[in-house]
């Protein structure tokens, strides 16, 4: 993929570039406090499956951070034992109208 050959070019330090799957991220149960998906959300065929696996990958207590600003729609979960326990959904004019 041709975005993880820019990042290569960076040559950044500490950073681990992968190529994965959003259905089946490459990572096992329980890696991470957060995972961020941010202007890709709209391109996933199977939004469940994305879920799934984002599920699977984060800690107990972990935060999915979503932000996808060619929809209508953004959200933000906080999953915290593995429940979800908030979720919140904006459309464009409760956004509008709350600024």
């Amino acid at each position: 993929p041709k975005m993880i050959e820019v990042a290569r070019s960076k040559q950044l330090d500490g950073v681990e570039l992968v190529v994965g799957d959003c259905e089946n991220l490459p990572f096992p149960e329980d890696s991470f406090d957060v995972v961020i998906c941010c202007q890709s959300f709209h391109h996933y065929p199977n939004v469940q499956e994305f879920f799934n696996s984002v599920y699977k990958v984060l800690r107990p207590g972990g935060r999915l951070i979503l932000r996808d600003m060619t929809v209508v729609v953004k959200a933000f979960c906080n999953i915290n034992d593995r429940k979800i326990s908030a979720m919140s959904i904006y459309s464009t004019v409760s956004l509008t109208t709350s600024l």
